[in-house]
C-alpha cells in the first residue's frame, strides 16, 4: 500500500538498493519512514530528487497520509512553492533567527519586512504616502488593507497583482487621470505561466515618486504580449504595507 502511496511499482519491491535509481531510492526511504507509523517526522528536503510531476503528487500524497495520521511534521526545503503547500505553519529563519511564523497565505500576503517578502518570491517595493486606505504610489492609487494608519510607508505588491493590456491609444488617460505605461523588453516562456519583463515609460500627473525601471510579473501563456509592445499596467487586489497598522 506504502507503495502505491509514493508512486512505486510492486515489481521494485523485488529489487536491490542499488537496482533503483535516486528518485525511487527517495520514495522508499519516505515509505519506510511512513511505516514505523512516528509520532515525529522530519522531513530534509525529501522531494528534491523527483521529477516535477511527481514532486507534486508525492507532496500531496504525504501531506494526506501525515495528516490523516496525526503525525507533526518539520519540512525542511528551499523549494517557496513547496514549502507554501505543504505545511499549515510556516517558518521563515535568517541569521540563525525565527524573523516571522504564521500560515504560509498570511506570510506571502502580509510579511513583515521586506526580506520575507523577497525571501518567499518577487515583490514589488516602492515608497508611498497612505491617505484614507489608499497608497499614493509611482504605479497609482493602490487600495490597501484595512486599518493602516494614514503616513508614509512601503507598498508591495507581489508580480501575479499586476495586469497589463495593450495600449494603442497613448494619449487616452486612465480612470485616475494617468496612464501607466511600459514596453515590453523580454518575454520567458514557462508553460501556464510566463514572465515578462517591462520597461516603465515616464508618466505625466504622477506623484513626485520615481518608478522603478522595469517590472516582472506573472502572464498567463494565452495572453502573452509580444516583445516590443507597449502597454498599460494597471494593480489587482489589495497592497501591503510594511511596518503600519491599526
Amino acid at each position: 500500500a506504502l507503495a502505491e502511496i509514493v508512486g512505486l511499482d510492486q515489481a521494485m519491491l523485488a529489487r536491490k538498493p542499488h537496482q533503483i535509481s535516486g528518485g525511487q531510492q527517495q520514495r522508499v526511504a519516505i515509505a519506510r519512514a511512513l511505516a514505523r507509523k512516528p509520532k515525529l517526522m522530519l522531513l530534509d528536503e525529501p522531494f528534491s530528487a523527483l521529477d516535477t510531476s511527481l514532486r507534486s503528487a508525492m507532496r500531496h500524497a504525504v501531506s494526506q497520509i501525515l495528516g490523516d495520521a496525526g503525525i507533526t511534521t518539520i519540512l525542511v526545503t528551499h523549494d517557496q512553492a513547496e514549502a507554501l503547500s505543504f505545511g499549515h505553519q510556516l517558518a521563515v529563519m535568517g541569521n540563525g533567527r525565527l524573523v516571522q511564523t504564521g500560515t504560509p497565505q498570511d506570510l506571502y500576503l502580509r510579511p513583515q519586512n521586506r526580506m520575507v517578502a523577497e525571501f518567499l518570491g518577487e515583490a514589488i517595493i516602492l515608497p508611498a504616502e497612505i491617505d484614507q486606505g489608499m497608497a499614493r504610489t509611482a504605479l497609482g492609487l493602490l487600495s490597501v488593507e484595512p486599518g493602516v494608519a494614514d503616513g508614509t510607508g512601503s507598498v508591495m505588491l507581489r508580480p501575479e497583482q499586476l495586469a497589463i493590456e495593450p495600449a494603442a491609444d497613448h494619449a487616452s488617460p486612465s480612470a485616475l487621470g494617468y496612464d501607466i505605461l511600459g514596453q515590453v523588453v523580454a518575454v520567458d516562456f514557462a508553460g501556464a505561466l510566463c514572465t515578462v519583463t517591462i520597461e516603465l515609460m515616464p508618466a505625466a500627473a504622477v506623484t513626485g515618486a520615481v518608478p522603478p525601471k522595469r517590472l516582472t510579473m506573472r502572464v498567463s501563456a494565452f495572453d502573452l504580449p509580444e516583445q516590443g509592445a507597449v502597454v498599460r499596467l494597471s494593480a489587482k487586489g489589495k497592497a501591503h504595507i510594511f511596518g503600519r497598522g491599526a
